[in-house]
């Protein structure tokens, strides 16, 4: 058992190096942006994540039981099972099944490493890969500036200057965690403290505004649960957040008010940096295939068959919508977006029940939320490769895991 919980933290470790990174190291940000325009193949990132499952299935091995509880998550299931539908009504079928394949891969990494290591281990894991990477970081923009910044903001060693804040933010709340609990040990609260300081550093250097704000609002999630001020009203907040996305997606698409439309039509194109242009874009499209999409991952990064055509030159300017709710909803339609809402309320409910019980599902808590107000106005979700997507993932298998194993 001992080298299989070895193993598993092995696989997860460099699962997580290698996402938070952000980039292939063997290709440069130009070469990947236009594989991801055209619907290309990284070979090194398909070659690394399939060594990762094959490691996974040679070393690690379906822990006793853990069946059962992939077939008791129903609506997990059923979300994966009407991603793969959707590639029978996808407008490119071929960079769908691609890209669905990598889904399975890295989600059955996560599946089967998780129910190898308890939630201190993932803790520690995401900890120390985010620490290393932080020490890299301000390194490679001590000793080299001209490489590690952009003409946007710092990069560090990522492929963009919002991977670097997004990393720089999710390992700020897990050491602000791991600092508050620290009570005996000095060397690691001066520890902790160095670490804090260096990615708080990062994070303003990065210049991304979202990750900025959303590791306030998450730190306050995390204190006012870790101080039994948020505890009671958590869950009426995220029923809250849930039932203002549904009735506002509803009426995006269905036209039943005025209000959404009038709202987007009436700010300034330069708001949000400009993601209101795009958005305006995906609502039009939406619209044309409202229930069930235009199939996984068959909107952007498709090359010639996109289902945009020739809309003018800025849509081939970018490979993403700014809104990872947007993004499944104009792939996977409101079928595919209300399934994924309902896995975020489960998961949520959960993760709020074993808080009482485990503290150290307090951070999680923390994290899950800054990710799914992460994907309010970055493409985050169900995209293999994205930082933020595969913590959510991890989020929910361990969540799912320990909720069923209690139960």
């Amino acid at each position: 058992m001992i080298n299989k919980i070895n193993s598993s933290s092995l696989v997860l470790t460099c699962l997580l190096a290698y996402i938070f990174l952000g980039a292939n190291p063997f290709q440069g940000s130009s070469g990947g942006f236009h594989a991801n325009m055209e619907g290309s193949a990284d070979s090194f990132k398909q070659i690394f994540i399939i060594c990762l499952f094959i490691f996974s299935i040679a070393f690690v091995k379906l822990k006793k039981g853990v069946l059962l509880f992939f077939f008791n998550n129903k609506i997990l299931l059923l979300f994966m099972f009407w991603c793969c539908a959707s590639l029978t009504w996808s407008v490119d079928p071929f960079v769908s099944t691609k890209r669905f394949i990598l889904f399975i891969l890295i989600f059955f990494i996560i599946y089967i490493n998780i129910c190898w290591v308890s939630v201190s281990k993932l803790l520690n894991i995401v900890f120390y890969t985010v620490m290393v990477l932080s020490f890299i970081d301000i390194t490679f923009c001590l000793l080299a500036p001209s490489l590690a910044i952009s003409p946007i903001g710092w990069t560090g060693v990522h492929g963009h200057k919002n991977t670097l804040g997004l990393v720089s933010a999710i390992g700020a709340i897990l050491t602000l965690w791991y600092l508050i609990n620290e009570k005996t040990n000095v060397f690691k609260f001066y520890l902790y403290s160095f670490v804090i300081s260096i990615q708080i550093v990062l994070l303003v250097m990065s210049e991304s505004k979202t990750s900025f704000i959303l590791f306030i609002f998450s730190l306050a999630v995390m204190v006012g649960v870790k101080f039994n001020i948020l505890r009671l009203l958590i869950k009426y907040i995220s029923i809250t957040f849930m039932m203002v996305l549904s009735l506002f997606v509803l009426d995006i698409t269905f036209h039943i008010t005025s209000f959404s439309t009038g709202l987007f039509n009436n700010l300034s194109d330069d708001f949000l940096t400009g993601r209101v242009v795009i958005w305006r874009f995906l609502f039009e499209h939406i619209q044309n295939n409202p229930f069930i999409g235009v199939g996984y991952g068959a909107f952007w990064g498709v090359g010639q068959n996109s289902v945009y055509g020739d809309e003018g030159w800025w849509t081939t300017k970018i490979g993403e919508g700014h809104s990872g709710y947007l993004d499944l909803l104009v792939t996977l339609g409101l079928v595919g977006l209300l399934l994924f809402l309902l896995l975020i309320k489960q998961t949520l409910t959960r993760c709020i029940i074993m808080i009482s019980s485990q503290k150290e599902y307090i951070p999680v808590l923390s994290i899950y939320t800054f990710c799914l107000l992460h994907a309010v106005t970055e493409s985050s979700f169900v995209n293999s490769t994205q930082a933020i997507w595969v913590v959510f993932l991890l989020s929910t298998v361990l969540i799912g895991k320990k909720f069923y194993n209690d139960n």
